[in-house]
């Protein structure tokens, strides 16, 4: 809807997959792995993918995929406004989770203070097999 979310989280926790399945609903790729992100002003901050990796794209349950080969040159762009900080995070049944949305959190990148939402995660992912354009 506009927003622009970075999605943070260990290794391997399935960010990559979560991102895909955004993609195939109709939202846009910035980038994966490494973001750069520049700050413009008091509190704008801008994410940019590394141009040489902008257009194949790596998850570690599928391989190497060409998002706008597969989804169209519409489902990438070069830069995003970071408004939200998505935090994927393993599920721990002792964890107090707010399931509210009420509970305010924030992160700081750039000295520039970012809503955070922390989303915790059962283990196993989308089966490769199970969507729609893989064959």
């Amino acid at each position: 809807m506009g927003s622009g979310l970075l999605f943070i989280g260990r290794s391997g926790i399935g960010k990559s997959e979560c991102v895909l399945d955004l993609v195939e609903r109709g939202h846009r790729l910035v980038a994966d792995d490494v973001v750069q992100v520049t700050r413009r002003g008091n509190d704008v901050l801008i994410g940019r993918g590394m141009s040489w990796r902008r257009t194949t794209w790596r998850s570690g349950a599928i391989g190497l995929i060409d998002i706008p080969a597969l989804f169209g040159v519409r489902s990438v762009r070069q830069q995003k406004r970071i408004e939200v900080v998505v935090q994927l995070d393993d599920w721990e049944t002792a964890r107090d989770t707010d399931r509210t949305g009420l509970a305010r959190e924030e992160t700081m990148i750039l000295d520039v203070a970012v809503p955070r939402v922390v989303v915790p995660l059962n283990p196993g992912r989308t089966s490769p097999s199970s969507r729609r354009w893989s064959r």
